[in-house]
């Protein structure tokens, strides 16, 4: 009689190269998502070093970051991109908040910070890194105020 090896199920395996960017982005180390998540932070330290992981744990991963799978999914260039874009959207919101006279808003200001912190680690968080992104919120700040000094000048 032959022996009758069992089939073990397929399952997909994914990498994520975004969950460290994640996990740090909400300030949470391994052994704080291991419980959110119920992955081991082992599991979670492999998967952000590079190693696949199947659906299922990329599900958990996601549902205790508070994200998509496809966050997770997603490299830290083409997450830059998308946080780059963002904040090209934010500009012109903010910008266009103000030329049509409105006053401050911290939840346009927030938004910014937020895209801006995030972009700052999605570029590796390295000092060089975040300088730039400081440049870039300092320039945007200076356009802000020279919309604030032109309506000024308009009154």
């Amino acid at each position: 009689m032959a022996t009758r090896t069992p089939r073990r199920a397929s399952r997909e395996m994914v990498g994520l190269p975004g969950l460290r960017r994640s996990r740090e982005a909400r300030g949470l180390s391994q052994k704080e998502l291991e419980r959110l998540a119920d992955v081991s932070f082992v599991m979670i330290s492999r998967v952000e070093n590079g190693r696949n992981t199947t659906l299922e744990t990329a599900r958990k991963l996601a549902k205790g970051l508070r994200v998509g799978v496809e966050d997770l999914r997603m490299g830290d260039s083409a997450f830059a991109a998308d946080l780059e874009r963002e904040i090209g959207e934010g500009r012109e919101r903010y910008y266009r908040h103000f030329n049509g006279g409105g006053g401050l808003d911290p939840a346009h200001e927030e938004d910014l910070v937020e895209a801006y912190a995030d972009l700052a680690l999605a570029r590796g968080g390295t000092k060089e890194a975040i300088k730039v992104v400081v440049f870039e919120a300092i320039t945007d700040g200076k356009q802000r105020g020279m919309i604030i000094a032109q309506e000024e000048r308009n009154e």
